[in-house]
């Protein structure tokens, strides 16, 4: 499947759920940022992506050693490059193809939440 906008902006949500999910303390009840605007992100993408960097990512930071950050920050730097060659960060509605991108990413991903962050 060609990765258009729909499964770029699936695989950053991917990204930053895993990031907040791993930089999360162990057994804390802290309600992850990222569930709560998943749904959002279909309608106004660029703007709850803008939410999500916002909101997550001092806590994910913070609490992330600085290799591991580096990491994400390299994985979202790759996808937002392609968002912008395709001019693709917009709020126009996504299709379901952003599910595809978000557990294809969180497939390639998940094996490293074995180490933990």
């Amino acid at each position: 499947m060609e990765k258009n906008r729909s499964y770029l902006f699936g695989e950053l949500l991917a990204i930053w759920e895993w990031a907040e999910q791993m930089s999360a303390p162990r057994g804390s009840d802290i309600p992850l940022k990222t569930l709560d605007l998943k749904p959002k992100l279909i309608h106004h993408p660029a703007e709850i992506y803008a939410a999500i960097e916002r909101d997550v990512g001092p806590r994910v930071r913070a609490n992330t050693p600085p290799e591991k950050f580096e990491q994400i920050q390299d994985w979202i730097g790759e996808i937002l490059e392609q968002l912008d060659d395709i001019d693709g960060f917009t709020n126009e509605e996504l299709d379901s193809a952003y599910l595809m991108g978000f557990y294809s990413r969180w497939r390639k991903i998940r094996p490293d939440a074995k180490n933990s962050i």
